[in-house]
């Protein structure tokens, strides 16, 4: 049986859906570079503030703010991943509350896709900057092979979720 409310939320839902999964890479992201820059120091014997994981919390400006005293970012990088943060935020917390009676239309629908991708779009290009921070030092250690292999290894690319999750 076709649920027609379903149809026509799906794609909306969808990009949504993979707005988020862009939100949590970046927020893994930063943690990685981070973690990433604690093992650099240590290697090249730099001295270096380490981490306070246990008053660093994981709130997401908050991981920007610790990579920011241990990593230089251009002033457009700082503003694209705070944007990318701001936008992020308002994704997960406000987003609905502000825009759902726009959902009620197709057009409004349509205009709800397009926003969340340019979201989306967004917080992926803040990603690729943390990302490649992340790998140049991965590089420099020369272990960038080994953490790709490592990854291929573990990841299961037949692995399907189980039924009812998927509808």
């Amino acid at each position: 049986m076709n649920n027609p409310l379903k149809i026509e939320l799906e794609p909306m839902m969808l990009a949504y859906g993979n707005a988020c999964y862009a939100a949590q890479a970046l927020e893994v992201s930063l943690t990685g570079l981070l973690n990433t820059l604690e093992m650099y120091n240590i290697v090249k014997g730099v001295k270096n503030k380490s981490i306070d994981s246990e008053n660093t919390s994981r709130v997401l400006g908050n991981l920007f703010k610790e990579a920011q005293k241990k990593e230089y970012f251009t002033n457009a990088e700082k503003n694209k991943i705070n944007r990318a943060i701001k936008e992020r935020n308002h994704l997960i917390h406000g987003y609905w509350k502000e825009k759902i009676t726009y959902a009620y239309k197709k057009k409004g629908r349509e205009w709800i896709i397009k926003n969340i991708e340019e979201i989306h779009e967004l917080i992926a290009q803040a990603n690729d900057i943390v990302a490649s921070l992340e790998k140049k030092y991965l590089d420099e250690l020369g272990v960038t092979d080994y953490v790709e292999a490592v990854t291929e290894n573990i990841w299961e690319s037949d692995y399907e979720p189980p039924n009812d999750l998927l509808h």
